[in-house]
């Protein structure tokens, strides 16, 4: 059985692993608590109409969400009218909560060179990782990020006690 994460419907796990996700309207991927997740060999793309039109949205929308051991490994994320791979992490406390584990290894964030980029709410950044409170690691391991309209990498409103932030190995093209 699927189990979709999507407006549109189009994202599935199987056995912990992720389908193709096309033309999604609000994100390919919502990730709002979970241990143990595994997306690899997946693309998302062509997200676009609905805040936060991201590849890939982390979001946890409460105190008690956990985040621990979510991996995604040769996965691409490419034309998403918002992020590439978006990370709000602010509701989670750090009191609360067990150290979270996030990892992107080998994967590419891309926009095609004609891209119009038609978000008023982001930028189009390859990664964004923001406001994060509570203790753990976010690691970008490998990979590209490649024609995003702002930064290729942005970190913003992070916690000094907040998790710590990983970026080895990332080439970034224009």
């Amino acid at each position: 059985a699927c189990a979709c994460a999507c407006a549109c419907a189009c994202v599935c796990f199987v056995e912990s692993r992720c389908s193709l996700s096309m033309h999604c309207i609000l994100q390919g991927i919502s990730v709002i608590s979970a241990v143990g997740l595994l997306v690899e060999d997946s693309i998302m793309r062509g997200t676009n109409g609905t805040a936060p039109e991201a590849g890939v949205d982390i979001e946890p929308d409460n105190p008690s969400s956990i985040l621990v051991d979510v991996v995604f490994r040769r996965c691409q994320f490419i034309d998403n009218n918002g992020c590439g791979v978006q990370m709000n992490i602010g509701n989670l406390e750090h009191d609360v909560d067990a150290p979270m584990s996030i990892l992107f290894e080998d994967c590419d964030v891309s926009w095609r060179d004609d891209y119009p980029f038609e978000s008023p709410w982001y930028d189009g950044a390859g990664y964004l990782v923001g406001a994060g409170k509570t203790a753990g690691s976010v690691t970008v391991r490998g990979g590209t990020v490649k024609g995003s309209a702002g930064a290729g990498i942005e970190i913003n409103s992070k916690h000094l006690s907040g998790p710590t932030v990983t970026f080895a190995d990332v080439t970034l093209i224009n």
